[in-house]
């Protein structure tokens, strides 16, 4: 049978080592875990200033060839496919949005066989 004397001697050891444990760990850890508020606002906000100035430049890109398309279009589309039969692929459901972009005549979809 365990006596009440090794109870007691098993429980201040185990609330020992545990102390021993926190006070070991924490003079570790500490520094790490004070060091690292100091760091990370700075590089939180390079990493948002260099995102930041990328979204800008793709903004830019993407006016650049939208430009490049609107000017380009209609010199590529206007009348270039005067009297030639053309094959309109789409997807269920978008006959009813084909009638209404265009108030001429909308092909019903073909279906493959």
């Amino acid at each position: 049978m365990i006596s009440f004397r090794y109870h007691i001697v098993t429980i201040i050891a185990v609330f020992l080592a545990l102390a021993i444990g926190l006070l070991g760990g924490a003079a570790f850890v500490q520094p790490a875990l004070q060091e690292q508020p100091r760091t990370r606002p700075t590089a939180s906000a390079t990493d948002l200033d260099d995102r930041t100035q990328q979204i800008r430049d793709l903004r830019d890109q993407m006016a650049a060839l939208n430009g490049f398309a609107d000017s380009v279009m209609p010199y590529l589309t206007t009348g270039k496919l005067t009297g030639t039969p053309v094959v309109l692929v789409t997807q269920t459901g978008s006959r009813t949005r084909c009638s209404r972009r265009r108030s001429r005549r909308c092909p019903t979809p073909a279906r493959a066989s």
